[in-house]
C-alpha cells in the first residue's frame, strides 16, 4: 500500500494526487481474572459500532504516549488504576472505510492494577468470559477480533465470536 504519509515527505509536501489517509492510534487492555478476559459492551448510541463488544481502551490522544493513553482509558472506562507498565502484546493496522486503524494491545492480570471494575460510562454491559473455553457469541469491534482472532490461533480461545 502506497500512501503519501509512508514516504517520509515533509508535512508541507503538496502532494494532489494521493489521498493523505487518516490514521487513528488506538490502545486496548485484555484484562485477565481468574481464567477470563473482560469485554464490554459499547453503548448502542455510539457512532461506531453501537452495541459491539470490545476490550476496554480508546484513542490515543496528540502528544500522548500509548501507555499514558491506556492508563487514562482504563480509569475512564473501568475505573481501574495501572500499577505496572507492560510492553504490548499484539499490534495490527486494519483499513476501516479509507481510516488506518493501528490497534495496540496490552494484556494484563490482576497483579497489574489497582481497583474494582466497575462501568463509568454508558456501556450497557460488561462480561467477564473463559480464556479456554465456552463464552457464547459477541459481536466485537474490529480491532477486538483482530486481537482475538490471533490469540485464537496461539490455541487461546474465548469461544465463538462474531463481528
Amino acid at each position: 500500500m502506497h500512501r503519501a504519509d509512508n514516504l517520509n515527505l515533509p508535512s508541507s509536501y503538496n502532494v494532489p494526487y494521493m489521498a493523505r489517509a487518516e490514521v487513528v492510534y488506538v490502545v486496548a487492555a485484555a484484562l485477565y481474572v481468574d481464567g477470563t478476559v473482560l469485554f464490554v459492551q459499547r453503548p448502542r448510541t455510539a457512532a461506531h459500532y453501537p452495541g459491539c463488544y470490545e476490550i476496554p481502551g480508546g484513542k490515543v490522544e496528540a502528544g500522548e504516549r500509548p501507555y499514558d493513553a491506556l492508563r487514562r482509558e482504563l480509569k475512564e472506562e473501568v475505573d481501574l488504576e495501572l500499577a505496572t507498565t507492560k510492553s504490548p502484546a499484539f499490534h495490527t493496522e486494519l483499513d476501516i472505510d479509507g481510516v488506518t486503524l493501528r490497534f495496540t494491545v496490552y494484556e494484563l492480570t490482576k497483579s497489574d492494577w489497582t481497583g474494582q471494575v466497575r462501568r463509568m460510562e454508558a456501556q450497557p454491559d460488561m462480561k467477564w468470559l473463559p480464556v479456554s473455553s465456552g463464552g457464547g457469541r459477541l459481536a466485537l469491534t474490529p480491532g477486538t477480533r483482530a486481537w482475538w482472532e490471533w490469540k485464537s490461533r496461539a490455541g487461546e480461545t474465548v469461544g465463538a465470536f462474531t463481528g
